[in-house]
């Protein structure tokens, strides 16, 4: 039959005629309304009226309808057939084999789909994953991709066969049956699609109207609004690659996924929010059999027992009917929650009838009230019956459209819980209708469902606007106008109702050639006004004086970039230097103070000056000598930051001993690109050379010779470490013998005041590392490999007024907020590579960074480190810091660090996360040496100021460096740190650890000194991400919170005062705990600081002696 094409909408009532008649009737059709008509689309007189058949009969045509085995996609086509065999049309239906029984109820035939391609263990898997994730967009792709598009192509090769010998007159596809499209669309089969909602049209859908999957009211907020119209798109794009696998057309919109086919749309203005909408999209309201809306036929229908129970007369408010549909999986928490939350012994009692799958009710509480009951899901339970049930008060759903509608229908109030796909959009037109509420699946509470459901029981309103919504819902027709709907369809077609804009070209429908002629209408006025304005200015000419001859020599050096005052990185950087040595310094101050430093003509604006704080990192990182072009103005990072690093570190540790051309350099990066796979990403090209050499101040590249150096004042005096030292003098011509000695040094440091003599050291630090490990000597290469490491490098001066931020190194990606955050501000300086270790790369870095500081400063210093691998120098230019590099022959005594400085800090580190262990093991923790990284570097500064100056400037006295210190050490300061000692040995007694393990090895074990990168060994791999490693710490625990906890049950020493019970040592230590915890997450004044460190010392000596009293009273397992 030649399918009809006029834009009016089709003869649904003529159809409708043709349904109502009794099976057995002769069918008579009306007349047809189109006769006669001509329509001209494409710009001809063709006549489009439709060859009207009158002896029509639906009842000889055959009818196809196609669903996935699910039940909530399989219900409403079931009931449609259903409804259709009572009428006596020819009726099949095609589904999975696991809908058989369901297909066979209704009476149509059943067509095999085949078997559901996912068994029933992987299905629930994949269903209880997307329930639980908190993004719908990724439960939305994960639908499609791990079950809707899995079903498709066994579902068409299922069918085209079977199908394709017998083809149906009419179709009618689910929505998510993807198979069932792409059958039709290759067989060229007339039907019609039905989906539970309105879908998005990135073409169609007004922005308005929250997109279908957002979940979004009809209240949208500004940030709502701009998701809410990149959210198609986005879901668009993304659902694009599995949909051209199967070769099917993007998801994309309505027309290019139905081919101009008529959309049955399960929902009706009301509950919809008002839109214009295509023709061929159909608002048919919610699918339920006629016989449902007869309550006493309803209560009739409902097993005896239940409706005995439903009815009871034991004084109870009614029935809250919990129904969450087959494909959400509910948390236990979650069940506990709602159980609680509506068995409140307080409020009005109601019986509760909770009705889910079998394989769901593990997750309900083991005890429940005796007003719960509880039914297994069944097809065959009546469940519209139920709800049409007058004892029922209130629904909770999880709000499918389906069931959503049929609470409505039947004018309850729902209280939501969506999950996923369209729920939270259902639940959002729910609550939007004054028909419901909403909880977040997330993160509700027992509380929060007591609150809500007591509010929708007691607010009349929330019913009569559910009893309105669904009186809106049944208006629309139902079963009925989709019966109607298919008889009109089989009749006249649906071309009819395709929109014109679909049938135009492109450029027409976007008005583009109208928009083109305005534009160079506009063009045209322009040009026009401009000749005209011209020739206007022409007449008024003034002649050339000295005045405007001046103006145009301002014209022309502006022109030039003269006088505009761009910043040089150089300035940037000490921009940085200013606002970190004066942290209250304003940014408009910074502006007038860099306009007067660098003589500049105007000042930088505020937004340049925040811009330049923002990424005091990149100037920070790019500080140095001559070497480097300080006059540039950009600092363009690197592609390959990681590459780009390793390969520098190498050039740097190579210069030292070889001369190094080029090609070397182009030779080495392309064999480290392929061992870091970026092999063909870099093209090692001169210009590359030359970029990365000037990046990294390569200027010359030959082995440097040692007269050369020495002869001038401002170059690295560079010498072999195996034989002597290298140094640099700003201020002083003081020339230093080849072979350095203790005698040397000293005569050096005659020159220098004691706060301007410097000692740098690294060490490697095991920092969450279990004291047991240390115990098992056999094995401790195994447990130190398998321990995470930083490498920390500490810096302090001679008479210990300045104990720089310790310099840590480990292998975690920071957060990328600590970029624009200072050393003063975090308390250390920390920088990453994949093995946390010292390399050449970062050593510089470290040396220019002091030495601008330096600069800054206005003072010039003297720098003592020992010969380690990463110490090369080569190629520096520091203006104020003078460096002495310790020969190997001086040992490691030698270095002021290696007298007690390092053991000192690594004791005050070892205290801090042994007491945290013993906290952590009395809280019941399972692994109690289990620390964040983030925390260990707090613990990391927090030690490095706790080191007394006392032993700081007892270590100088050691090494015998300074003249100043004369002598023997201090006696008194050795004690104090054996009292420390002694404190760490009490905490290791408090864990049983005491006599087995050796604090020397727990201070200075050999494992921990490998800091250093060797010459020979390369890193390949970037830098862990872990995230996780830099969280906010929590360690407040509040008074109530530990009254709370406190039992007193395992406590000892309890008794009575006066008929008052005595605390026990277990609340003693809790107490003591809760405090020093409150104390030392505090922000105390700079003048309170003092007094707070010694409350705290004295607070923690007490809490250790009720420990070591513990430890020896009773015996715990860790």
């Amino acid at each position: 039959m030649k399918p009809l094409k006029p834009f009016r909408q089709s003869n649904d009532a003529a159809a409708h005629a043709v349904l109502v008649t009794p099976v057995g009737t002769p069918v008579v059709s009306d007349p047809n309304p189109y006769a006669g008509v001509k329509y001209d689309l494409s710009g001809g007189d063709v006549d489009r009226s439709p060859a009207f058949d009158p002896t029509f009969d639906l009842h000889r045509k055959h009818i196809l309808f196609i669903s996935v085995g699910i039940r909530g996609h399989t219900t409403p086509l079931l009931r449609i057939a259903e409804d259709m065999v009572r009428r006596g049309c020819n009726v099949s239906f095609a589904t999975h084999d696991s809908g058989k029984e369901w297909v066979q109820r209704t009476g149509a035939r059943f067509v095999s789909a085949g078997a559901f391609p996912i068994s029933a263990e992987v299905l629930r898997d994949k269903l209880q994953a997307i329930t639980r994730d908190a993004s719908n967009f990724r439960g939305i792709l994960n639908m499609f991709n791990d079950i809707y598009i899995p079903t498709a192509q066994p579902m068409f090769d299922a069918l085209f066969p079977v199908v394709s010998l017998d083809p149906p007159d009419l179709v009618v596809v689910d929505i998510a049956t993807i198979g069932g499209h792409d059958l039709v669309h290759k067989l060229g089969l007339p039907y019609l699609v039905n989906s539970p909602s309105i879908l998005f049209d990135i073409g169609g859908t007004p922005s308005y109207v929250p997109a279908w999957g957002t979940g979004f009211s009809i209240h949208m907020s500004l940030w709502n609004r701009c998701m809410n119209l990149l959210f198609p798109r986005l879901l668009s794009v993304a659902l694009t690659p599995p949909f051209m696998q199967l070769q099917l057309t993007p998801y994309r919109s309505q027309h290019d996924m139905f081919k101009g086919a008529r959309v049955l749309v399960n929902t009706a203005v009301g509950l919809e929010y008002p839109r214009p909408l295509s023709p061929l999209v159909e608002l048919v309201g919610p699918i339920i059999p006629l016989d449902a809306f007869n309550e006493s036929a309803s209560d009739a229908a409902l097993p005896p027992l239940v409706t005995q129970w439903m009815v009871g007369d034991d004084g109870l408010h009614g029935v809250i009917y919990v129904c969450l549909g087959s494909l959400s999986y509910i948390d236990a928490w979650q069940a506990q929650a709602i159980v609680e939350g509506l068995s409140n012994p307080n409020d009005p009692a109601y019986r509760v009838l909770w009705t889910l799958p079998n394989d769901q009710r593990g997750a309900l509480p083991q005890a429940l009230p005796p007003t719960f009951r509880i039914k297994v899901m069944s097809s065959t339970f009546p469940h519209l019956r139920l709800l049409a049930h007058s004892s029922v008060k209130l629904v909770i759903s999880h709000c499918g459209m389906v069931s959503a509608q049929e609470a409505l229908v039947f004018g309850k109030p729902i209280l939501c819980l969506p999950f996923l796909v369209d729920q939270p959009d259902v639940a959002a037109r729910v609550v939007d209708a004054g028909a419901g509420l909403v909880l977040d699946k997330t993160h509700f509470t027992a509380e929060e469902v007591r609150q809500k459901a007591l509010v929708l029981l007691r607010n009349a309103s929330y019913a009569r606007n559910a009893a309105r919504v669904g009186a809106a819902l049944r208006s629309a027709g139902g079963i009925e106008r989709v019966t109607d709907i298919i008889a009109s369809t089989l009749q006249f077609g649906t071309h009819h109702l395709t929109p014109v804009d679909l049938k135009l070209p492109w450029h027409k429908v976007v008005m583009l050639d109208v928009w083109a002629v305005y534009a160079a209408l506009f063009c045209s006025s322009v040009v026009f006004m401009r000749i005209v304005g011209i020739l206007i200015m022409q007449g008024f000419i003034m002649p050339s004086t000295p005045e405007t001859a001046k103006v145009k020599a301002r014209r022309g050096r502006a022109a030039d970039g003269v006088g505009k005052g761009n910043l040089t990185v150089e300035q940037k950087r000490r921009i940085c230097e200013k606002h970190r040595s004066t942290p209250k310094i304003t940014q408009k101050d910074l502006c007038r103070w860099a306009m007067l430093e660098f003589q500049l003509s105007k000042a930088p604006t505020q937004p340049t000056m925040s811009n330049i704080l923002k990424h005091e990192h990149l100037f920070r990182e790019s500080v140095g000598g001559a070497a480097f072009d300080l006059s540039r103005k950009t600092i363009r990072p690197t592609k390959f930051n990681h590459f780009d690093q390793a390969l520098a570190n190498w050039v740097l540790e190579r210069h030292n001993k070889v001369n190094l051309t080029g090609d070397a350099i182009k030779e080495k990066g392309r064999e480290l690109s392929a061992q870091m796979g970026l092999e063909g990403k870099l093209a090692f090209s001169n210009g590359w050379l030359s970029s990365f050499k000037q990046r990294h101040g390569f200027k010359k590249l030959g082995m440097p010779k040692v007269s050369s150096i020495n002869n001038n004042p401002m170059a690295m005096n560079l010498i072999d470490p195996t034989s002597a030292a290298a140094l640099i003098t700003p201020v002083m011509d003081f020339k230093l013998p080849d072979e350095l000695t203790s005698v040397h040094i000293k005569e050096l440091t005659q020159h220098y005041a004691l706060k301007d003599i410097f000692t740098m050291d690294e060490t490697g630090l095991f920092f969450r590392i279990s004291p047991h490990a240390f115990a098992d000597h056999d094995n401790l290469e195994v447990h130190f490999a398998q321990e995470s490491k930083l490498t920390v490098a500490l810096t302090v001066n001679a008479d210990a007024s300045e104990m720089l931020e310790p310099f840590i190194v480990g292998d975690v990606y920071p957060p990328k907020d600590w970029r624009s955050q200072s050393a003063e501000k975090l308390g250390f300086n920390y920088v990453h590579n994949a093995k946390s270790k010292m390399t050449v790369f970062i050593f510089q870095n470290w040396l220019r960074d002091l030495n601008a500081r330096m600069q800054f400063a206005q003072r010039s210093i003297l720098l003592l480190i020992d010969n380690a691998p990463s110490h090369i120098v080569v190629g520096l230019e520091l203006s104020n810091v003078r460096l002495i590099v310790f020969p190997p022959t001086m040992g490691l005594k030698a270095q002021p660090m290696h007298c007690g400085i390092t053991t000192a800090f690594k004791c005050r580190y070892r205290m801090k996360h042994l007491a945290h262990a013993i906290d952590r093991n009395e809280e019941g923790s399972a692994d109690i040496y289990s620390v964040k990284q983030l925390q260990a570097m707090q613990w990391i500064s927090e030690a490095w100021r706790e080191v007394p100056k006392e032993v700081v400037i007892n270590c100088w006295r050691k090494a015998n460096f300074v003249a100043a210190y004369h002598g023997e050490p201090v006696t008194n300061v050795e004690v104090l740190e054996k009292s420390t000692e002694d404190d760490l040995w009490s905490m290791l007694y408090c864990l049983q650890l005491g006599g087995v393990i050796n604090i020397k090895e727990l201070l200075n074990s050999r494992g921990e000194n490998d800091v250093h990168k060797q010459l020979n060994e390369e890193f390949f791999d970037e830098p862990r991400e872990a995230m996780d490693e830099f969280k906010a710490l929590d360690n407040a625990l509040s008074v109530s919170q530990a009254v709370a906890d406190v039992t007193g049950e395992d406590g000892v020493g309890g008794g009575h005062v006066g008929g008052e019970a005595l605390p026990t040592l277990q609340e003693h230590l809790d107490a003591f705990r809760t405090v020093i915890r409150c104390l030392e997450t505090s922000a105390p004044d700079p003048d309170e600081a003092q007094s707070l460190a010694e409350v705290l010392q004295f607070l923690k000596k007490k809490q250790l002696g009720l420990r070591l009293n513990r430890a020896s009273t009773t015996t715990f397992t860790l």
